[in-house]
């Protein structure tokens, strides 16, 4: 009996689309286009359309896997706040029929972090002794890749004469990290 791969999915390496992410930024029978960058390079896009109709909501993806062009349509779910404040939004996974926020694109289909066999998030594969180094010195790397990106070539930090979200959420981000919260 071969015994189990300690070579997990790890979930954060997997492309992720979002359904707040998609929502913000779609129009409704409009195609936007979806695209992935590793250090400008863009690794992988994808198109997709929010589809409206009476009752049923959905988006409908096209995307290229292994040379093969692949058009998937999932269902989307509005479900009241916990808050009490307007709606919630979930994907309906294609293949465990459950509700959920992010689906991964894992061997070609979209899929929700359930439907992965052995998919860990990063931070649990890590060491006892990892674990202990990022709680004494993990405050400095977020603060020096928060520094990177307010230093990166393209950044704005105001537009016309006022600072722009990302700077304020950046600059929030790091006076939470230098009060310790």
């Amino acid at each position: 009996m071969p015994r189990n791969s300690r070579n997990p999915v790890i979930l954060d390496d997997l492309l992720q689309v979002s359904v707040s992410f998609l929502l913000q930024e779609g129009d409704p029978d409009q195609i936007m286009i979806l695209k992935w960058h590793n250090d400008q390079i863009e690794i992988a896009s994808m198109t997709y359309r929010i589809v409206e109709s009476v009752g049923f909501h959905s988006i409908c993806f096209t995307y290229l896997y292994s040379g093969e062009s692949k058009h998937v349509e999932i269902e989307l779910v509005s479900k009241p706040s916990n808050l009490g404040r307007g709606q919630v939004h979930f994907f309906v996974c294609p293949i465990t029929s459950k509700y959920c926020r992010k689906l991964y694109l894992f061997q070609g289909y979209l899929t929700s972090r359930l439907a992965i066999p052995g998919g860990l998030y990063d931070s649990q594969v890590w060491s006892k002794q990892y674990r202990r180094f990022n709680n004494t010195f993990g405050r400095i790397f977020q603060l020096q890749k928060l520094n990177e990106k307010l230093c990166s070539p393209h950044f704005k930090m105001e537009y016309r004469g006022k600072p722009t979200k990302s700077f304020l959420r950046l600059t929030s981000k790091i006076d939470n990290i230098y009060r310790g919260v």
